[in-house]
């Protein structure tokens, strides 16, 4: 039972007793006094007669020893007695009769056989006898075979589940009173709503709110059918009539009208269910016996409906059922189609149920995988083989295969949690806590899984290839819903119903799923593991526990799911509650409902950043909450309602809190509007609605009837309201549109005389004496006190309820007809068109058109003309902008804005059509057909203006512009709006907030739209206007810091979430336009997008966040071989090629110089013959159309088209002589176009220098986006990364002046050294010796490089075929005084990245030759004159440049025969001729050298520990010492790690020693005291550390683990082998790699760009929401580099420096000013974080002391330090102490020196 009762096993005597003899005679007890229920189970049937409960001193016979201790007495006792009845196929419990004596119950007349016994009552100790006779073993009735082989916890009869076990004979409720969990989270001052949330009687589902009982004749209905069956086998005659066929379709019809029309009868189908479906199956075997094919059809179609309960699915088990259908699978002999199509859909059925799909796995107890022989191969064969002709019986195979893949990961998720509870019970051993760790990795990788397939199988699936599961069934054949719990509750069939069609649904099947695998209970298993894991563990465990709760949430049924096990709920609410203290014994942070993003509103993974435990655990509180009200008021309707209708006294507390829930923000609002995702539950809120408006009108006039208005009237209005504008889906508009106003209609009339003349002055006139309530409270006389404030609180309420009613009343213009009386009218029809919503959308007297030329020659250009760029004419470059001074795109004489018309966007937002658009955009969604019919405007939509009907996207394109001019105002706009003195900073927020909202729906609308139209068969489709309008709107988006940086505005949260939804559509509709027409994105698409971003500044972002996420650009390229050069000056032109003309190519921080890109054709002599111009030239032109174009055949000069593909519309057209004409004018129309859209190979060429220019960036954003374009870039081959590359080189080197001139400058652009060829008359200018400009450049080009090299394989790949190593190595030559402190560390990083992240290829195996030996001896050179540098020799390199040096050593060294390469040397000669097996002669010479960094590594050991020592206690001081002690121990433990990687290697010791002695091979022989003398110094200094155990705990530790590797590799130094250096070594062991991976004992050297979630990796190919991942990624990247110390360091603005000394002055002003305002910010940020730094360090030592009890001195030694990029903390946080056990090739993040 739900409170878990202790079960008593009766003990049956091994002789069989004689008939009513006793069988069982024990005491029940229980704790307290209480209402509890008992279960007695049988181990074998037993036939009962009787059953006894004995009072204080009774015996059962005089003779008995047991004796009576029942308390209270029997006389007096509330007891029930249920017992299961093995004989009858129902699956309830029916109740024993009470007997004559007291405490005795009896047995229902007849044989009665039982096994399972149920008393419940409230009692403090029962003493049981129980009478009866054991059943012989023969007559004992038989487990089925199938059912046997069950899992335990999933067999009907195995357990006793009240919550989930239908029981209509069952009165009442079972278990123990709970408290409601959810209501102090949500409303902890609503005792009476919470006292009714927490009633036992509270109903769990929307079938069992209204099921209050069987009644007769719906029983009697389904016995008829089951008694006629019965009798059909019997009958001699031939079933083939057509009596028997349509009486047994009429069943299947009568089963769907009681399943979905008729919810009281969920209890029939519970108790006859069965009796029918055992006399379908055997009707179903005579069929198949005397093959009588058409009566056999009808049959399983029968069979297939009646399964729609749980109960007739164990009953089908138990008597072979499965078995029986498979056969029938399987015969191919005598078997029609017809019949093995409804096969399969009781099949379907069947295995809806846990039950079910475990029978067709075929599964024994804890088996995870199906079983041999198994009905799911039968499944598999037919998903495999096909059936060709009869796609829906593979549709249907497919559709239980995917729903059986569900199930294998639920179970896996089950079972991995079952051995995490099971071994985390045993205690804390190591053994245990090892096998709960395996088990807990298990578990992560099955739930995401789950996570994955159950938004796969709750979406619904329109328009793709693989159909709904309803889609499968016949047309009348009801779904299976588990236990009668479906998601749909009481609305019809899922095709009709609104809320299915646009909303996710969590099907019948996969909450039986859910429920016979546990997953709530598996989930409070992982969530009671995560304060074990490491900081950086924790979100990468809780995220597909966010993802699948979150699309739990969103599904319809989903909160009713959640709602059906409260206390499984309740404690998974508590320790998600519980994930959010900071520290053990701190009080978990409470969490408003109000500051919480609504996550079925926007995507989950648009909200992930602001959704914790703690918040997850709010939003699942409200929503179940808000489900809870809504089951309770359905509930206590039916018992307690008159005429349908709820009084007002039981309605009022539950309705205002939903209106209280309403009121808490978005996830408030969207919790009430889930709940009432039902045709059924929408209907109840109308009723009453109406009802209530009706009794008003009825008491009194309509001038007094608002003061007559019952309270509940505002809250149901209240939720009428959120329920019709705050869902997007629009689904209560499309089933109850013309209902809804009817009845606003009805309330503003009501409302509307209480408002008097209030209206007329917006409520100021009405509370003249008294504005506020709380003036009222302090008024005296007759007119003051608490009369009056309860007065004026009511009016203002009936104000709040009127505004509503009108807003409505407006959002519902669609279905007003047009009155000449001005007033509103409801239409007739329910149904509105598509013709109606278009004319409904358009803006009348609102800015929505583009500004236009007056002149007459350019009627149709935009007026605003910028740059004049190579690729565009004298007009130069359109740019959008709004034209707030006509209306339409009509101008008025002399461009004034008319009174008539808007100046800007108003405040008022009536008129917006959002709930129009919301229709529109579910219409479209449905499919291509829709979308095709809304595009085109197939249906004529009345207008006055004749000129205004257009498509339907030409409709949409004013609404963009008029939302684009509401975002963001232009200049012209802020003059004019500067004039109006009315407005306030709520109004024009809310214009905003309304106009986002239109917004999101007017591009998902579009996204469909051009959807549509691409699989219409289109293959260009080109507007103008809309293009346009999308530039636009990036644009705006871009340019406002709500969306962008919303640290600095502090906006509303969701308004941040909608501003930035809003773009990831703009780009999705980008995205979507570029990959749905390919062939002509080129020129009609990316030519205007790549004038527009290079246009204005501003531009960049939006213009390269658009590229960046518009997909793969294969399309543009030839088909044949090509490659694209960056050539200097003007180049060669010639026939093969095709070249840009010259333009200014930056090549320094201060200057540029003339370059050209050519593309040019490898094999382009082979298709000299060729007419196909794409597969030569690709999409790419060598300029614009000139006047000779026309002279040329249009096959030459302009196709945009391959050849062999011509537009179908033309060749159609051209096929009639009657349309010849036209599809001539069309054809002339394409080359008209075709010749202005050309992307020509200026506009790449201008494209490539402007990503060369932003390279240099300090805009975190722009950064970031620059990464994204330049990888998509490089993989099309555009030679961005070798400009971007010769950029780093010019700014770490400095420019060449020669002659002494400034005017001439060297420009790098023909592939020499920068500084090459300087003469004694060259200067040299620039570079980071000379200017600090340079020397910030270089950081952030190689930090680009870094986060480009993150990106992938390919990218990896690109680095190593452009030799970025050049440039790494340039700077690791480099004086590292001039650069800043992290710049070494990057390029580092950045040849880790190159060369040892694994393959290059995609497919695991590289295509490269083998590695390049002398390349990796001159890095690992460089490095090691790096970590041994001197102080004679120049600056130190710091702890993160140490760390990263031996990191990278440590992967070069991990490959044997590269370590080998790098100790030794040999000639090229000698290697490349000698055979296979053959001595190869080798001398040593050690390319990496660790004396003198050991050495050094010991002094600043001793110096940090002193420094450490002499700190004052819990002073930043301390705290920073020991970050400074902790860095060199890491930079220690990769030392040790590096030295025990090269020793196994090494021949002999001396070889070793050569390496880590300071003077390299020892002359003399080797000696135990040379080898003890190794690491000498830091022996020392390790054992003074591991004594400080007073001052922390944390870095003795790592000390005393440091410590103990260096003695282990002492050791192993002892034990290798003496002796001199080998002379020869086999060839084969000096191969070099092909690749360097990350061996087995290494971990990713945690980049600081990197991030725990693979947000910054390339998105998968394929996913629907690659845009949407990489713009979430995009910002939280920024972020993040926004808090990054090593951004802000190098990131400052140039002009802020001071010129360098004897240079030209290049600015006209001094940045002193700015710069010292920088400091002072910078320097109260460092304030505020060393703030914090002491209490966060406290509370990470503190889990750290818990979560290490029992490791003790067994410390890992590649543990990262604190700080470093591995800890995912922000940098702020930098000085918490990090977990010991972390990546061992971790680098440092901390500033060097």
């Amino acid at each position: 039972a739900r409170a878990g009762p202790r079960s008593a096993i009766a003990m049956v005597a091994a002789e069989p007793p004689p008939a009513g003899a006793l069988l069982f005679a024990d005491h029940v007890e229980a704790r307290q006094m209480g209402a509890h229920v008992r279960e007695l189970r049988f181990p074998e049937p037993i036939e009962l007669r009787s059953i006894r409960i004995l009072g204080r001193g009774q015996k059962p016979t005089s003779s008995s020893s047991f004796e009576g201790k029942t308390f209270p007495d029997v006389r007096t006792m509330s007891l029930s007695v249920f017992a299961a009845d093995r004989l009858s196929t129902s699956s309830s419990m029916p109740r024993l009769a009470v007997g004559e004596v007291p405490g005795s119950f009896v047995a229902p007349s007849g044989r009665f056989v039982t096994n399972c016994i149920i008393m419940r009552g409230e009692y403090l100790r029962l003493s049981v006898v129980v009478y009866g006779q054991r059943v012989p073993s023969g007559e004992a009735p038989a487990e089925g075979s199938e059912l046997a082989a069950l899992a335990q916890h999933l067999r009907p009869s195995a357990a006793f589940e009240e919550t989930r076990l239908d029981l209509p004979d069952f009165e009442g409720s079972l278990g123990d009173a709970s408290g409601d969990p959810f209501g102090p989270l949500l409303d902890g001052g609503a005792d009476a709503v919470n006292t009714l949330l927490a009633d036992p009687d509270m109903p769990t589902s929307l079938a069992r709110c209204v099921a209050l009982g069987a009644l007769a004749e719906h029983n009697q209905r389904l016995v008829e059918h089951a008694d006629w069956v019965a009798h059909l086998p019997e009958q001699p005659d031939v079933l083939e009539a057509d009596a028997v066929v349509v009486r047994l379709e009429a069943i299947v019809r009568d089963i769907a009208t009681l399943a979905q029309k008729m919810p009281d009868t969920s209890a029939a189908h519970v108790s006859y269910g069965p009796v029918l479906a055992r006399a379908l199956l055997k009707l179903s075997s005579r069929c198949m016996e005397r093959l009588e094919f058409r009566p056999l059809h009808a049959t399983l179609c029968a069979l297939a409906a009646s399964l729609c309960a749980a109960p007739t699915a164990a009953e089908v088990l138990k008597r072979g059922g499965l078995t029986h259908l498979l056969a029938l699978l399987r015969e191919s002999e005598w078997s029609q189609m017809s019949s093995k199509i409804a096969a399969m859909e009781a099949l379907l059925q069947l295995c809806s149920h846990a039950v079910g799909m475990e029978a067709l796995l075929g599964w024994e107890a804890g088996a995870t995988l199906p079983t041999q022989g198994s009905g799911y191969e039968v499944v598999l064969s037919i998903a495999i083989d096909g059936s060709p002709g009869h796609r829906r019986l593979e549709q249907a195979a497919v559709c239980l295969l995917r729903r059986a893949g569900f199930y294998l990961a639920l179970s896996k998720l089950d079972a991995a949690c079952t051995k995490i509870s099971v071994n985390g019970e045993a205690g804390t051993s190591p053994s245990a806590e090892s096998m709960c760790s395996e088990a807990f990795q298990d578990a992560l990788e099955a739930l995401g899984d789950v996570a994955v397939q159950f938004e796969d199988l709750s979406t619904r699936s329109e328009g793709s290839a693989q159909p709904d599961a309803g889609s499968l069934l016949s047309k009348d054949c009801p779904h299976a819903f588990a236990d009668t719990d479906g998601p749909l509750g009481l609305t019809g069939a899922s095709g009709q119903d609104p809320f299915a069609v646009a909303c996710p649904q969590m099907h019948g099947f996969l909450v039986s799923f859910a429920l016979g695998r546990r997953l709530l209970q598996s989930l409070c298993v992982l969530v009671r593991r995560l304060p074990r894991l490491a900081l950086a563990h924790r979100l990468t465990a809780f995220q597909p526990l966010r993802r699948l709760l979150c699309a739990v949430l969103g599904s319809l049924g989903g909160p009713m799911f959640l709602a059906s096990e409260p206390q499984t709920l309740a404690t998974l609410l508590g320790l998600l509650e519980t994930c959010g203290a900071s520290g053990k014994g701190s009080k978990p942070p409470t969490r408003e409902v109000s500051s919480i993003p609504a996550m079925p509103r926007f995507p989950e993974r648009l909200v992930r950043c602001a959704v914790g435990a703690p918040e997850l655990a709010a939003l699942l509180a409200a929503h179940v909450r808000a489900t809870r009200l809504v089951l309770l008021l359905i509930a206590r309707t039916r018992q307690l309602g008159r005429n349908g209708l709820l009084q007002e006294a039981e309605a009022l507390p539950l309705l205002a809190a939903l209106h209280r829930l309403l009121v808490q923000g978005a996830a408030g609002r969207d919790s009430v509007v889930c709940a009432f995702r039902s045709e059924f539950l929408i209907e109840w809120l109308l009723h009453q609605l109406e009802g209530r408006l009706d009794e008003s009108f009825r008491a009194a006039g309509a001038a007094t009837a608002a003061a007559q208005a019952p309270p509940s009237v505002r809250h149901l209005v209240a939720i009428l309201h959120a329920l019709l504008l705050g869902d997007p889906t629009a689904s209560v508009a499309e089933g109850f549109g013309s209902r809804s106003l009817a009845t606003v209609l009805r309330g503003l009339e009501l409302f509307e005389a209480c408002a008097g003349n209030v209206e007329d002055v917006e409520g100021a006139e009405g509370l003249r004496h008294g504005s506020s309530l709380e003036f009222a409270l302090d008024s005296e006389g007759p007119e003051g006190g608490l009369g009056r404030a309860v007065r004026l609180g009511r009016r203002s309420a009936d104000l709040a309820c009127l505004e509503q009613l009108r807003e409505v009343s407006a959002q519902l213009r669609p279905w007003q007809a047009d009155a000449d009386s001005g007033q509103a009218v409801v239409r007739q029809d329910a149904t509105v068109g598509t013709g109606r919503l278009l004319s409904c959308i358009e803006l009348t007297g609102a800015p929505r058109a583009l500004k236009r030329s007056m002149n007459e020659e350019r009627g149709n250009r935009i007026s605003l003309a910028l740059g004049g760029c190579a690729g565009v004419g004298a007009g130069g470059v359109e740019v959008p902008e709004v034209d707030f001074s006509t209306s339409g795109g009509d101008p008025t004489e002399g461009g004034e804005p008319t009174e008539e018309r808007e100046r800007f966007p108003s405040h008022d937002l009536s008129q917006l059509p959002s709930l129009a658009m919301r229709l529109l955009c579910r219409r479209a969604a449905t499919g291509a057909r829709e979308a095709l019919s809304i595009a085109l405007d197939d249906e004529r939509r009345p207008t006055s203006d004749a000129a205004a009907v257009r498509d339907g996207i030409s409709a949409l394109v004013p609404v963009l512009i008029r939302c684009a001019g509401a975002l963001n105002l232009n200049l012209d706009a802020l003059t004019l709006k500067l004039k109006d003195d009315g407005d306030t900073i709520g109004s024009m927020y809310a214009t905003q907030y309304a106009h986002a909202q239109l917004l999101e729906t007017t591009l998902q609308t579009c996204y469909h739209l051009l959807q549509g139209l691409q699989q219409a068969g289109l293959l260009q489709y080109r507007h103008t206007e809309l293009l346009h309008a999308l530039l636009l709107l990036a644009d705006r988006l871009n340019s406002s810091l709500v969306g962008m940086n919303p640290a600095l505005t502090g906006s509303n949260p969701e308004f941040r979430l909608l501003w930035r939804h809003c773009l990831v559509m703009t780009c999705k509709v980008f995205r979507t336009w570029v990959q749905s027409f390919p062939l002509v994105s080129g020129g009609q698409l990316l030519q205007p997008l790549f004038r527009h971003m290079r246009v204005l500044p501003w531009h960049f972002v939006p213009g390269l966040l658009l590229l960046a996420t518009c997909g793969k650009l294969d399309s543009l390229l030839p088909s044949v071989p090509h490659s694209f050069e960056l050539v200097p000056g003007k180049g060669v032109e010639d026939e093969q090629t095709l070249q840009s003309q010259p333009l200014l190519m930056p090549v320094s921080t201060r200057g540029g110089g003339l370059g050209s890109v050519v593309l040019k054709a490898l094999n382009a002599d082979r298709e000299q013959g060729s007419e196909d111009r794409m597969k030569v030239r690709g999409q790419f032109w060598a300029s614009e159309s000139v006047d000779q174009d026309w002279d040329i055949p249009e096959q030459a000069c302009v196709q945009p088209l391959p050849s062999g593909v011509r537009d179908s519309l033309v060749n159609s057209l051209g096929r009639s002589a009657q349309t010849s004409g036209v599809a001539i004018a069309l054809n002339l129309v394409g080359r008209v176009n075709g010749r202005r859209e050309r992307l020509c190979m200026s506009d790449v060429s201008e494209m490539a220098a402007l990503v060369s220019q932003c390279a240099l960036t300090s805009d975190p954003l722009l950064h970031l986006t620059t990464v994204r374009v330049l990888e998509k870039l490089t993989h099309v081959g555009i030679p961005v990364l070798e400009a971007v590359l010769r950029l780093g080189e010019v700014a770490l080197k400095g420019t060449s002046i020669k002659g002494g001139s400034s005017g001439s400058t060297s420009t790098g652009l023909s592939g020499d050294d920068p500084l090459q060829g300087l003469d004694g008359g060259d200067s040299v200018r620039g570079g980071a010796e000379r200017d600090a400009r340079d020397r910030r450049a270089v950081a952030r080009i190689l930090m680009l490089l870094t986060r480009f090299g993150g990106r992938g394989p390919k990218a990896r790949r690109a680095l190593t075929e452009h030799k970025a190593e050049s440039l790494c190595q340039s700077v690791l030559a480099h004086n590292p005084a001039t650069l800043p402190p992290m710049t070494v560390t990057h390029a580092i990083r950045m040849l880790t990245l190159m060369y040892c992240s694994g393959p290059h290829d995609d497919a695991g195996a590289t295509k490269d030759e083998p590695m390049s030996v002398p390349k990796f001896r001159m890095i690992s050179k460089a490095l090691s004159f790096l970590i041994n540098r001197t102080q004679e020799e120049g600056h130190l390199a710091g702890p993160a440049a140490m760390a990263a040096a031996l990191d990278l050593l440590l992967r070069l060294n991990s490959a044997r025969g590269m370590c080998l390469n790098l100790l030794f040397s040999t000639s090229e000669e000698a290697a490349e001729g000698a055979p296979q097996g053959s001595p190869i002669p080798v001398s040593v010479s050690c390319a990496f050298r660790l004396a003198t960094c050991s050495q050094r590594l010991g002094r600043e050991l001793n110096a940090a520990d002193e420094r450490w020592d002499n700190t004052p206690r819990g002073s930043e001081a301390e705290v920073e010492a020991e970050e400074a002690l902790q860095a060199w121990l890491h930079v220690g433990e990769l030392l040790v790690n590096l030295c025990q990687t090269v020793l196994p290697i090494c021949p002999t010791a001396a070889v070793f020693l050569a390496v880590v002695l300071p003077g390299g091979l020892p002359s003399e022989a080797v000696t135990e005291e040379i080898l003890k003398g190794v690491f000498k110094e830091l022996f020392t200094v390790l054992q003074k550390i591991t004594g400080r155990t007073a001052r922390a705990e944390t870095v003795p530790l790592r000390a005393a683990a440091f410590l103990g590797n260096l003695r282990a590799l002492q050791g192993q130094l002892l034990d290798t082998r003496l002796g001199p250096p080998p002379a020869t070594l086999p060839k084969e062991e000096l191969i070099p790699p092909r690749y360097l991976g990350f061996s087995s004992g290494f971990v990713g050297n945690g980049m600081s760009h990197a991030r725990n979630d693979d947000a910054g990796a390339t998105p998968v190919a394929g996913n629907t929401d690659e845009v949407l991942e990489e713009i979430v990624s995009l910002f939280d990247e920024a972020s993040e580099l926004e808090m990054d110390a090593d951004w802000n360091l190098v990131a400052d603005l140039d002009a802020a420096d001071a010129p360098a000394d004897g240079s030209r002055q290049d600015w006209e002003f001094d940045g002193a000013a700015h710069r010292r305002k920088r400091k002072e910010a910078l320097e109260k940020a460092e304030a505020e974080r060393r703030a914090k730094r002491q209490k966060q360090m406290s509370q990470l030592v503190r889990v750290e002391r818990d979560e290490r009890p029992s490791r003790g001195m067994r410390r890992s030694s590649d543990e990262p330090p604190r700080g470093s990029a591995e800890s995912k903390m922000p940098r702020k946080a930098s000085s918490s102490s990090a977990p010991a056990a972390a990546a061992p090739a971790a680098s440092v993040a901390l500033p060097e020196g």
